[in-house]
């Protein structure tokens, strides 16, 4: 696949980094799994998929709380969508 990082060297080429920022810069998803704990500020221009724990603040375009998430804090979006458990302020658009 093209623009893909060849991980079977078991290390990444300069070509590897330029794709990766490449690919950092087309929106992708923030995914928090469910053992990840942070704290502190994140601003991303589009998803946030969190089923570990954040506490903080956090702006995105759209937020997906897992059945297994933890959220508190604040949180601006466009859409958000809750599932697990949340002690926050929310501003959005479209719950």
């Amino acid at each position: 696949m093209s623009g893909v990082p060849d991980a079977s060297l078991g290390r990444l080429m300069p070509s590897d980094l330029k794709a990766l920022s490449r690919a950092a810069h087309n929106d992708a998803p923030l995914i928090l799994v469910a053992r990840c704990v942070m704290s502190g500020t994140i601003e991303h221009p589009s998803e946030v998929w969190l089923d570990g724990t954040f506490d903080g603040f956090l702006v995105c375009d759209t937020f997906v709380l897992g059945k297994t998430g933890k959220f508190s804090g604040q949180l601006i979006a466009s859409k958000v969508v809750f599932a697990g458990e949340a002690d926050a302020e929310v501003y959005a658009n479209q719950l």
